[in-house]
């Protein structure tokens, strides 16, 4: 059974193996699974925000040459990236 979760398998086979008088507690159930390869990998969130090397205007970095000197003179922003689901 596909992603069924490695707790429930070991909660649903523990009569089983009980009945067996086989001795495997959850944490062995996880590393002998984890040998055979057999755990689910579990999906990256990754979400991928910039990519420079689009066709659009890239303006340039004007505070490189300016000399900051005094409190407000220059001010930043930054963009927030909000995934949609389209």
């Amino acid at each position: 059974m596909p992603r069924l979760g490695t707790r429930k398998l070991y909660y649903l086979l523990k009569p089983k193996l009980a009945e067996r008088k086989i001795k495997l507690g959850r944490d062995g159930l996880f590393r002998h699974l984890r040998d055979q390869g057999l755990l689910v990998k579990p999906k990256r969130s990754y979400t991928k925000t910039t990519y420079s090397r689009h066709w659009m205007k890239k303006h340039t970095n004007l505070f490189e040459q300016m000399a900051v000197e005094r409190p407000e003179q220059a001010v930043v922003s930054d963009i927030k990236y909000v995934e949609s689901l389209s």
